[in-house]
C-alpha cells in the first residue's frame, strides 16, 4: 500500500475503494447495493482504509449503513487505525 501523502485520503487502497464505490453509483447502483457488494468482494481483506472508503462514499451520497457506521466507529473508539498506522512507522504528528 502507497501512501501519496499523509491523509488516509490519499493511500492507493482508500483512492480505489472510493472510486469504485463512486463508479457504481454513476452507473445506477444504489448505495445499500453497492456497500453490499464492496463487501462480498473485499470480505477476506477488507481493512481500515476499505472501511473508511466505504463510510466517505456513503456519507458522500447522504447514505449510511449501520454495519459500516458501527465498525468505523468501533475502529476509531479502540484506536485501532492510530496502532495500525503506528505500526507502519507513523510518527504521533503524522
Amino acid at each position: 500500500m502507497t501512501f501519496g501523502g499523509m491523509d488516509l485520503t490519499q493511500s492507493d487502497e482508500f483512492c480505489e475503494i472510493y472510486d469504485e464505490y463512486m463508479d457504481l453509483y454513476d452507473i445506477g447502483l444504489e448505495p445499500h447495493a453497492i456497500t453490499q457488494q464492496m463487501f462480498d468482494k473485499y470480505l477476506a481483506s477488507i481493512t481500515h482504509n476499505a472501511l473508511f472508503a466505504i463510510a466517505k462514499a456513503e456519507w458522500s451520497l447522504g447514505f449510511r449503513s449501520k454495519d459500516v457506521f458501527l465498525r468505523v466507529n468501533e475502529i476509531i473508539d479502540t484506536e485501532e487505525n492510530i496502532k495500525y498506522y503506528r505500526s507502519l512507522g507513523f510518527s504521533e504528528q503524522e
